[in-house]
């Protein structure tokens, strides 16, 4: 009879269900580099793991402190705990210049003289770093007293922001404008 009971209990416990490891996993991480083509370095437990995807909703920067999650064998950044926040200050250079990000939205309102020249141009101030667009953007200015004269405002990839005449009659103008972008 023991063999029976025996036997029995080894095939019940070969048969039995195992409790499976839970399939999603997660780590805070410190991201250390964030990659041109979108994925992130980063520091778990002081070790760097390199080239993790970043979720579409989540905004990242060089020192944001993350959620890991493991799906099996891949790993993704889906949360942040840095808020994606740049209060409204007052940029340096020339002019003034108001800036304010918030939720991948940045908006710069900037105003001064315009330089006089055909094709005069002239420094405005810089974005800050992780707020900059993603490729070059031109915005046309509104100036005073001028009926007909193209002057743009160009934000490059670097954050530099200038102001340029576009050919035609120019002469120095107050200028105003304001500038939205997805950063």
């Amino acid at each position: 009879m023991d063999s029976i009971q025996d036997a029995a209990s080894r095939i019940a416990a070969a048969l039995a269900p195992t409790t499976p490891a839970p399939s999603a996993r997660w780590r805070w991480g410190t991201v250390d580099a964030v990659n041109s083509d979108g994925t992130v370095d980063v520091i778990i437990a002081g070790t760097t793991v390199e080239d993790v995807s970043v979720a579409a909703n989540v905004h990242v920067a060089t020192s944001s402190r993350v959620r890991i999650s493991y799906l099996n064998t891949d790993a993704i950044v889906d949360a942040s705990l840095t808020a994606d926040e740049y209060p409204l200050a007052s940029l340096g250079g020339t002019g003034t210049n108001q800036f304010y990000a918030h939720n991948s939205c940045a908006t710069l309102m900037s105003s001064g003289t315009t330089p006089s020249a055909q094709w005069g141009t002239a420094s405005v101030c810089a974005i800050p770093a992780g707020y900059r667009p993603k490729m070059g953007l031109y915005f046309p200015v509104a100036k005073d007293g001028a009926t007909v004269s193209d002057t743009y405002i160009i934000i490059a990839t670097d954050g530099t922001v200038t102001i340029q005449n576009a050919g035609g009659t120019q002469a120095a103008r107050t200028y105003r404008v304001t500038a939205t972008w997805a950063y």
